[in-house]
């Protein structure tokens, strides 16, 4: 019973949703607004599978020292390969049909430092990733498409101190992925 009770609090304690990840998920859909289109609804399987992979490149990372930082979208393990076995193993009950691109997935990296007396480092640091995105041909691309209907943002954030007294380091791992649920249609298991 113990180890089930730590089981269930792992489980959910791993893809809490943390201020970054909404102050990321509202700036995309205040960018999309000001270009015409729709927002993006939140949606909890696209936040797992986001937060699963930032979560994931944090780990390579992480096994460097933090010396490279890592990006990309595929992950050496075959049920995470892709962000469609991400979306389907948390919770998308769905496959995508032929008919197009129904999901989309955006990821960068991001360090800096901050004085830690700066009480708004993570709203600078939200800014600098959407920013990023919309400089990027084609993240921007896939942040403006308009069939997208939901969506979720999933960072990882790995604070150090510099060496300096009053400051720390940032590294930040951040996952957009985006789906049109309606363009799905159901597995049958």
């Amino acid at each position: 019973m113990k180890n089930l009770i730590i089981l269930l609090f792992l489980s959910f304690s791993c893809f809490a949703q943390t201020k970054l990840d909404t102050l990321v998920f509202n700036k995309i859909n205040e960018y999309r607004v000001s270009k015409g289109l729709n927002k993006v609804s939140w949606d909890t399987v696209c936040f797992k599978a986001s937060k699963h992979h930032s979560e994931y490149l944090e780990g390579l990372a992480r096994v460097s020292n933090y010396m490279v930082i890592t990006t990309g979208h595929s992950e050496n393990v075959a049920k995470f390969a892709d962000v469609t076995d991400r979306f389907i193993y948390f919770g998308g009950k769905t496959k995508t049909t032929s008919a197009g691109v129904w999901l989309g997935e955006i990821v960068q990296t991001f360090n800096s430092n901050f004085k830690d007396s700066d009480v708004s480092v993570l709203n600078r640091i939200s800014d600098s990733i959407v920013v990023h995105w919309k400089n990027s041909p084609k993240h921007n691309e896939i942040m403006l498409m308009s069939n997208y209907r939901f969506g979720g943002a999933g960072c990882k954030v790995v604070t150090r101190p510099v060496g300096l007294k009053g400051w720390t380091n940032y590294s930040v791992w951040s996952t957009f992925v985006f789906a049109d649920r309606t363009k799905f249609k159901v597995v049958k298991k």
